[in-house]
């Protein structure tokens, strides 16, 4: 089989892609997995998170209203949390989005990370999310 110059670029092209989405991917996972042991040790900062949900709570509007609890390699990145969860109310800026969006990664068992913010009583509110941890 033949394959022209400008096929060949074009198969070259996708392996590059792909071994630079690998790279990424991987100094991604062990960024991210330092994060949480570091970061969370006291929820008293903006703080970036992930993990894999393992409990998702649906509450009253301004009661925590969405809450979930997440591990990553098997430890609670929210264990400085209040009760050890995050949350978001329904008030919060794109809640149904962002709810969708978490049950299904919830569903699928796929890491989520997001952003927290602890709150005055010692909860943690999330803000930014992201899907894929």
């Amino acid at each position: 089989m033949n394959i022209s110059g400008e096929n060949n670029n074009f198969i070259h092209n996708g392996i590059l892609k792909n071994i630079i989405r690998k790279i990424i991917s991987i100094v991604s996972i062990i960024y991210a997995s330092s994060i949480p042991s570091i970061a969370c040790a006291q929820a008293t900062q903006t703080t970036n998170v992930s993990g894999t949900i393992v409990q998702a709570v649906l509450s009253g509007a301004s009661n925590y209203a969405f809450r979930i609890t997440i591990t990553q390699n098997g430890t609670s990145p929210l264990a400085a949390c209040k009760d050890g969860f995050a949350y978001i109310n329904v008030s919060d800026d794109n809640y149904q989005a962002k709810v969708s969006a978490m049950l299904s990664a919830f569903m699928a068992g796929k890491p989520v990370g997001f952003t927290m913010i602890p709150d005055s009583n010692g909860f943690c509110q999330m803000t930014d999310f992201w899907l894929g941890g």
